[in-house]
């Protein structure tokens, strides 16, 4: 049996791109809510009338609270976001691609970076996805990525799209 790491999966076609991640900085709040588009907003929380200086804030509260919250770059350029929240008994990972960059293997990258990060922050829970049944693009993003369908649940807590269940990924232990 292979132990998978969050290194050896997230390329895209058999050609490694080069996709990496960094921490947001305020600089950035312009491009963030200019790249909200209504996929965005049907499967995240963002609030769809979010302004810079509300991004702002909720970066600087998020980063202090332990949250890890990662621009995603490719060729020099800001593709996405990719976020991990340590919860009471789990780490949530949630991330997006802007919609002209989607469809290129970004996100599986960045999540296994994050996860990496994830592991290696000491938190000591478990690593899930929720994902809402109806989202089949991040569906495969989390397994490129590596994480193993775990439970569906009743109900959609990370999406703004609630119509019942969602589904559960969760990195191998």
């Amino acid at each position: 049996m292979s132990v998978r790491t969050p290194s050896s999966v997230g390329t895209s076609g058999g050609e490694a791109t080069a996709v990496s991640t960094r921490p947001w900085s305020g600089d950035d709040a312009a491009w963030y809510v200019g790249h909200l588009d209504a996929e965005i907003l049907r499967w995240t929380l963002e609030p769809s009338d979010l302004d810079v200086d509300s991004w702002r804030v909720e970066l600087s509260s998020g980063t202090r609270n332990g949250v890890i919250w990662h621009a995603i770059e490719c060729c020099g350029e800001i593709v996405g976001s990719v976020k991990a929240v340590p919860m009471s008994d789990h780490v949530a990972i949630s991330y997006w691609i802007a919609p002209e960059q989607r469809g290129k293997g970004y996100a599986s990258q960045a999540l296994a970076q994050m996860t990496k990060l994830a592991v290696r922050s000491g938190w000591g829970r478990p690593i899930e996805l929720e994902i809402h049944t109806s989202n089949e693009g991040s569906v495969r993003t989390a397994e490129r990525a590596g994480y193993d369908f775990f439970e569906m649940r009743a109900t959609c807590t990370a999406c703004a799209d609630d119509t019942g269940r969602s589904a559960i990924y969760r990195w191998p232990e």
